[in-house]
């Protein structure tokens, strides 16, 4: 699948770009996938106009008036548009989310954030996710991803009042073997070649994305695994 989106990809940038010089500048050096895939037909004209300048020198530094490249090549501009993808790794440090013990989920994350089935994080009770660690998807809704999580969360609570109990809290043992689980395939994947994304950290380890198909991750949350909690 890989192959022929690359082999797509080229073509529509042989048809949009005439220029071989600038068509080599915009040809991506890694695999097709490794950053996320996205659909443009207008991104290329817009680079190809006779008052557009595509500059990959790396930058040095900004200053005051403009921008400098490590040629000492300068220009000055009036403004700059940094468009930097998400930031997963600082997800939810603007709250102060407290865990038993006083543990702070800042300091449990350490810049990389990891959840049970992207929902629930061992030692932080009835504390429950959407969207968390490993659920970002590339290639469909996300919203069929936040419906799961929701359910997953009222089954949750439900088996509280079921139970008669005060709280629920993952298990360290089960977070830690899903997690390893999920690593293992991430390594195989293609977001795991070499390229930068927001889907990874600066250790590598990839955060961001969830491995598999939208329909296996709904399915993994149908039904909560209470062996895997603590219920007190």
């Amino acid at each position: 699948m890989a192959r022929v989106g690359r082999a797509l990809a080229e073509i529509h940038l042989r048809r949009q770009v005439p220029h071989k010089k600038l068509r080599d500048a915009l040809r991506p050096g890694y695999p097709f996938g490794c950053k996320r895939v996205l659909l443009s037909n207008d991104y290329y004209p817009a680079l190809t106009r006779s008052n557009v300048e595509l500059i990959t020198t790396p930058i040095d530094h900004i200053d005051q008036t403009g921008i400098v490249t490590i040629d000492e090549g300068r220009r000055d501009v009036d403004a700059i548009v940094c468009a930097t993808g998400f930031d997963v790794r600082h997800v939810l440090t603007s709250m102060r989310i407290e865990g038993l013990d006083g543990c702070l989920l800042e300091q449990a994350w350490a810049g990389e954030p990891e959840a049970y089935r992207g929902v629930t994080v061992a030692g932080f009770p009835n504390f429950f996710m959407l969207l968390g660690p490993n659920t970002g998807q590339g290639h469909t809704s996300a919203i069929l991803f936040i419906e799961a999580q929701v359910n997953y969360t009222l089954r949750c609570i439900q088996e509280l009042g079921t139970q008669g109990k005060r709280y629920l809290v993952v298990k360290p043992a089960a977070m830690d073997r899903y997690n390893q689980e999920l690593q293992k395939i991430l390594r195989k994947s293609v977001w795991a070649a070499d390229c930068r994304s927001w889907y990874k950290t600066e250790s590598g380890k990839i955060i961001g994305i969830y491995p598999g198909f939208s329909f296996q991750y709904m399915r993994e949350l149908e039904r909560p695994r209470f062996d895997d909690y603590f219920i007190c």
